[in-house]
């Protein structure tokens, strides 16, 4: 009987602390910061791009910020269709994600968690 309740203690304390690992994981997760560092560029020197909060930049524009957000996206547009717009999110010094295109431009990228 008394190895029963041995047992019994033994498991039930293995899943208190399994639990309190996973808690203790997801605050890493959530307290870990990036030095996100996003860039933008055209084709074309000296036509205008637009930022999705209105700020108007020419042939080049770098924002950097350390954060602890999930997910970083970035859109940019241009009123000549001709201009190509290049993109870029960096991650700690490295390049993570990318994209193209004529008139917007959309990139984004997960920093951390699992994605749904």
């Amino acid at each position: 009987m008394k190895a029963i309740f041995t047992i019994s203690f033994i498991i039930i304390f293995s899943l208190a602390f399994t639990g309190c690992s996973d808690e203790d994981d997801w605050q890493k997760i959530e307290n870990l910061e990036h030095k996100v560092t996003i860039k933008l560029f055209s084709n074309t020197p000296g036509v205008p791009m637009t930022l999705v909060d209105g700020l108007v930049v020419n042939d080049y524009w770098e924002y950097e910020a350390i954060t602890k957000n999930f997910y970083v996206n970035f859109i940019a547009y241009c009123d000549e269709p001709t201009v190509l717009m290049t993109a870029e999110i960096y991650v700690n010094g490295k390049l993570k994600a990318s994209n193209q295109g004529n008139q917007r431009v959309e990139v984004g990228f997960r920093l951390k968690g699992d994605g749904y």
